[in-house]
């Protein structure tokens, strides 16, 4: 007993030693070098940095994979060429449930792919049936015309639906509605027991019961997604290639793109053999060819009748170019640049602008002329189309940063437009794109914001004993608890608190202890008691719980900006009031693209959220959310709350939980109304004028919406690019599928995603086998151009 006592006390305090003796002797930090990489690996020390592991690739000269880059890019831009031809032919439209994708951490990413992919995506992938996803806003606008759901510019074959466990009344009357149409219906798992919500729930719950009742005998229920395959296949999909009877799993991820004269079919081999499969085709083609994107090459497919081999090898992409008519007299003869042609001179040497695009890290506007020329004719050399330019100051020391101020925290400044349009003229001359994120760090904001921060509600509480008279103070707002671990994973990502609270309103609620727990119950505002911050209340018998809540600014920092004055502090905007984006515009967005002149870029990119908040809030939210659901939220403020608040950062590793109890399921429900008015806040005040703006401007939008308050897929078709991520839940396919998705129901040609993560603590981590399996995995999700994280000016701190 003595040595296990012994024993876990050392296991208990070795940990504590190491991390004790890391913060006494400056801490842990490794960098590539000499040079500046803002995604250092970094414990304890001074460094800023955004967290303990490097996040991404070192994709510069130093990487052993550089002089394999420009072979590497021509087969990307030779994918991009085939895969934005036409338009997608995606079968099957699965609903996508929730707003949002959980975001999952996955260490050494890149390494495996699609760990964290649903059971349901890999049996429809391993069957050879394509889908994309549709959001509940696009089902309830889709109709069926001549056998196909059209859904905004898209249409398919068949709806899927899963873990549908609330929904709205008008929802389930569209599907089945859609199911009388003649269009096959499969649908895994139960039926909705319930409306989604509070408002008239009685009445909603009721019309839930009867549509579901007559849903039960007009849809395919089933309880697997093997199931699920099985009766989308005898519904007569289209999948265009079936395996032979006995044969192996398809094993194969695919994307098809239909062009007037044929198709196109892209196959990924994700495992590390090679895959060779005996496939029946469908449709009468002219012929079928294989395409090979490394070389260009091309071979005429044999095989006896309608059966086909393919063989793919391990990590790499075959096409399938499925031809109804000739497509170009001869592989030398150019034809038209439309996008529904097939050109043979552009698809082996495919141009410029079909090439990947590279993210270029600048520190801050420590740059100079002649070596921001070098970096782009180097990167022009390794066979990038691109490059959209971010300043970040991440990767150096607090030291380092406090020192170099003047240079580096300049971005907006008029040297700072020198520098870009010294990169604007010589990108002309290589007919390289630039794009230019719209700011400096993550999220949006600066030290211009001044009028529209970030808001939120915080609460604070105290129980009291009735029958009797209250009148006492009402206890001050303290800091939230997820301010500390966000500032341990992102230094200073939340500042000085606001100490400008101000009231938002009173509740109080009767404790009730029910199967051994403690419930809100009997939810009151008692705002009309409070005068100035004196309650004056009379206190009804039984145990009570008293709120107070206050509205103020989050103190929420844009990660890594490098504005003048973002040293101390970088507000984030309100993305939940339409006084936040317009204050941005104002302040950043005209006046960057009018110093610009005669330069445009490209797009102006909007990197993914990250928001903070206790609970959200806006200065609005209570009037906006009696108009949308008809009751006043004052009363059930209590349920709105999770236990530790709402930082994207906290929550990746600590999930929210609801901070208090309710009965029959009514916090649950006054939640969902909650965020569907969140929902509607952030598209009506943020992504709308966003996208309004840009096209103003003649500017495309390339935006990324994961880790907002929107629903992502209405967010990503707002986007003239839309754009997925390798590290946000791991790059996993279904998750890239997303933006797919959303870019094929807005008819956008383009969809992108920033790839090539890793996060470990080796900067080179991937071989050029993980790039090639990475932009696979991409491009087999629907995504046709890819975005390389990233490149870091050479700068020496």
């Amino acid at each position: 007993m003595k040595r296990l006592i012994q024993f876990l006390t050392a296991l208990l305090l070795t940990p504590i030693l190491i991390l004790g003796g890391l913060y006494i002797t400056g801490g842990y930090v490794k960098t590539t070098g000499s040079w500046w990489y803002p995604f250092v690996t970094s414990l304890l020390s001074d460094y800023y940095v955004t967290g303990p592991f490097a996040m991404t690739s070192n994709t510069r000269e130093d990487n052993p994979v550089w002089n394999q880059l420009p072979e590497f890019n021509r087969y990307q831009a030779r994918l991009t060429y085939a895969m934005s031809r036409g338009r997608p032919k995606v079968e099957v439209a699965w609903l996508l449930a929730d707003a949002e994708w959980p975001d999952r951490p996955a260490i050494g990413e890149g390494k495996t792919l699609n760990a964290g992919e649903s059971s349901l995506s890999r049996a429809l992938v391993g069957a050879g049936v394509g889908y994309h996803r549709i959001s509940r806003n696009d089902l309830l606008h889709a109709r069926v015309e001549e056998g196909r759901l059209l859904v905004g510019e898209a249409d398919f074959g068949a709806l899927l639906v899963d873990d549908l466990g609330v929904a709205e009344p008008e929802l389930l009357q569209q599907v089945l509605r859609i199911r009388r149409s003649g269009l096959p219906v499969v649908w895994q798992g139960e039926l909705p027991r319930r409306a989604s919500g509070w408002r008239d729930n009685v009445n909603r719950d009721k019309a839930v019961s009867t549509v579901s009742a007559h849903l039960l005998k007009a849809i395919s229920l089933v309880d697997s997604p093997a199931e699920a395959v099985t009766s989308l296949l005898s519904s007569g999909l289209d999948t265009r290639l079936r395996l032979l009877p006995g044969t192996e799993p398809f094993k194969l991820r695919f994307s098809r793109r239909e062009m007037q004269s044929g198709e196109v079919v892209l196959l990924f081999n994700e495992t590390t053999e090679t895959i060779a499969r005996q496939v029946r085709r469908k449709g009468r083609w002219k012929d079928i060819r294989l395409l090979d994107p490394a070389t260009g090459e091309d071979s005429l497919l044999a095989g006896g009748g309608d059966e086909i081999a393919i063989e793919v090898p391990a990590g790499r992409i075959r096409l399938l170019l499925l031809q109804q008519a000739a497509i170009g007299s001869s592989p030398g003869k150019r034809k038209s640049d439309a996008v529904d042609d097939w050109d043979w001179a552009q698809w082996r040497d495919p141009p410029r602008q079909m090439h990947p695009m590279m993210r270029w890290w600048w520190p801050g506007n420590a740059v100079e002329r002649e070596e921001l020329r070098r970096e782009l004719l180097s990167l022009y050399e390794a066979g990038y189309g691109g490059v959209e330019i971010q300043t970040l100051t991440i990767g150096m020391s607090q030291t380092h940063l406090e020192k170099n101020e003047q240079a580096i925290y300049t971005v907006g400044t008029a040297s700072f437009f020198e520098h870009l349009k010294t990169v604007f003229r010589l990108a002309g001359d290589l007919d390289m794109a630039v794009d230019l994120t719209l700011g400096s760090g993550w999220s949006s904001g600066g030290p211009f914001i001044d009028e529209y921060p970030e808001q939120q509600l915080l609460r604070a509480q105290f129980d009291v004993d009735g029958p009797g008279h209250l009148n006492r103070r009402l206890p001050e707002a303290e800091e939230p608890w997820y301010a500390m671990p966000s500032n341990w994973i992102i230094r200073n990502t939340i500042g000085d608190f606001d100490t400008d609270t101000r009231l938002e309103a009173a509740v109080s609620a009767r404790l009730e202890e029910r199967g051994g727990a403690l419930v809100l119950t009997d939810l009151t505002d008692i705002s009309h008691a409070v005068n100035k911050d004196i309650l004056d209340w009379r206190v009804p018998e039984g145990k009570h719980r008293v709120f107070a809540f206050y509205q103020n600014a989050t103190a929420h920092n844009a990660v890594a900006s490098a504005y003048p004055g973002a040293l101390n502090a970088s507000p984030v905007l309100d993305h939940l009031d339409p006084g936040g984006v317009e204050e941005y515009l104002e302040e950043l967005g005209n006046p960057w693209l009018d110093a610009l002149l005669p330069f445009t870029p490209r797009a102006v990119f909007v990197d993914s959220f990250e928001l903070i908040g206790e609970l959200p809030w806006a200065t609005r939210f209570s009037e906006r959310f009696s108009e949308m659901m008809g009751y006043d939220i004052t009363p059930y403020l209590p349920l709105l709350f999770m236990t530790r608040g709402e930082s994207k950062y906290v929550n990746v590793v600590l999930p929210p939980v609801p901070a208090y109890r309710s009965l029959d399921k009514m916090g649950q429900r006054i939640r969902e109304d909650y965020e569907a008015v969140r929902q509607q806040l952030f598209h009506e005040s943020f992504v709308q004028p966003l996208a309004r703006w840009a096209q103003s401007r003649g500017l495309q939008l390339r935006l990324q919406a994961h880790g907002g308050y929107g629903d992502y897929l209405d967010s990503y078709k707002l986007a003239d690019i839309p754009e997925a991520e390798g590290l946000f839940a791991g790059g996993s396919y279904d998750f890239l599928k997303l933006a797919a998705s959303a870019g094929h129901v807005a008819g956008r040609r383009l969809v992108s995603s920033e790839s090539f993560i890793t996060m470990t603590t080796d900067f080179n981590a991937l071989t050029i086998e993980d790039y090639y399996r990475l932009a696979g995995n991409a491009y087999a999700a629907g995504i046709n151009v890819t975005v390389c994280h990233g490149y870091a000016y050479h700068y020496s701190p």
